[in-house]
Parts: C-alpha cells; structure tokens; sequence
C-alpha cells in the first residue's frame, strides 16, 4: 500500500492520533468541530468510517461489497471492530480451509475503503467547509482507481521478486486477486506477464 495508506491505518489504533470527536470538546471556540454536522453526532473516527449519512462511506462499502460478491469466500462484516484488527483478518473458502489470498485481497480492501472515506470526509469538511459532495460515479471511480493502483503495486513488487529482489511471488498475487480482474475468463491461467487488466465490478 501507498505511504499515505499505511500511515492512516496505523493511525487508526492510536488514541487521538486524529482530531476528530472529543478530541474538539475542550477547545474554547471550536467545540463545533467535534461532532458531524449531517448527522449531529459526535464524529468520531467510527462514525466517520461506518455510520455518518453523508455521501462517501455508505457507497464505499457497498462498492466492496459489489467486488467481494466475485469471490467465493464469505466477506466479514465491515465494522469499526473488524476494520481494527484487519491484519489478523482470516477468511475461509466454502471448503472451510484458510484463504490466504483471500484474507490478504480483504485486508487490502478494507484499507483502501477507509482510506478513501477518510478522504472524502477531510475533502468536504475541511477544503469545502461542508458544502456539497462527491456523485456516486467518483466514488466508484476513485475506488476503482485505488484498487488498481494496489494492484499495479503488486504487480512491480513481483518484478523485484523475480530480480531476485525483495518481492512477493506470482502465486501470491495470483491468488489475492483471483476474481476481481476483469474479464479474467479470457486471460492466460498466469496474467501476470500481460498487460490492459483492471479490477472490476459491474455496471
């Protein structure tokens, strides 16, 4: 994942490491800035991620929803708890046996969605004081976009292993995104070596 991406999830475990909630409420004059001003609550970084109706986190998930339909693995519930301990993730195919591939696809997209809501949130909160919002086509789009740049980064991290570099392995990336490319009915059993794919969910 990119920098940015890795530094916002371990961020997530850190109390106060971002200033969102109750982190406002003793601050003389900017008490407001503590709770969601769609939702009057207090904005805390669960709510921000799970809960708030603003556009952004609930079209989020639904997308990841969308995308894991194509596996054959059972998604675990996106929530606060789950998003905490998204390293330790297990998921099991319909035999029951452990899918690494598939619990390291989870882990990217569970990371990648939080981060893109996250963003969303800062973008209208922050760079548009609270006015206006982001269509459900960006969303889609930027969400797309992130998964494809996760995978591209695969992709060059299979380069270095295969210069004899510190990598990850074809079956590894094989197996994480087994489903999820586009079209992949019609690639070679190895797609790896080729190029014009995308991860992709239905119109």
């Amino acid at each position: 994942m990119s920098f940015s991406t890795r530094e916002f999830a371990a961020k997530m475990t850190m109390h106060d490491a971002y200033k969102v909630g109750s982190w406002w409420e003793n601050k003389l004059g900017y008490e407001q800035r503590g709770r969601c001003m769609k939702c009057n609550q207090t904005e805390t970084m669960e709510h921000i991620l799970f809960e708030c109706e603003e556009p952004g986190q609930s079209q989020v998930w639904r997308l990841v929803r969308r995308l894991w339909a194509r596996k054959e693995s059972e998604m675990p519930e996106p929530d606060f708890a789950n998003m905490l301990v998204t390293p330790l993730l297990q998921i099991h195919g319909q035999n029951g046996t452990k899918s690494l591939g598939d619990a390291r696809l989870m882990r990217i997209i569970t990371t990648e969605a939080a981060h893109l809501i996250w963003r969303l949130r800062n973008e209208r909160v922050i760079q548009r004081e609270g006015n206006g919002s982001t269509s459900e086509r960006e969303i889609r789009n930027r969400f797309l976009y992130a998964m494809n740049e996760r995978l591209q980064m695969d992709l060059a991290a299979l380069k270095k292993k295969k210069a004899r570099k510190r990598g990850i392995s074809t079956e590894t990336v094989l197996k994480t995104w087994k489903g999820v490319i586009k079209n992949e009915g019609d690639l070679p059993e190895d797609w790896t070596g080729t190029t014009g794919f995308l991860v992709g969910i239905a119109s």
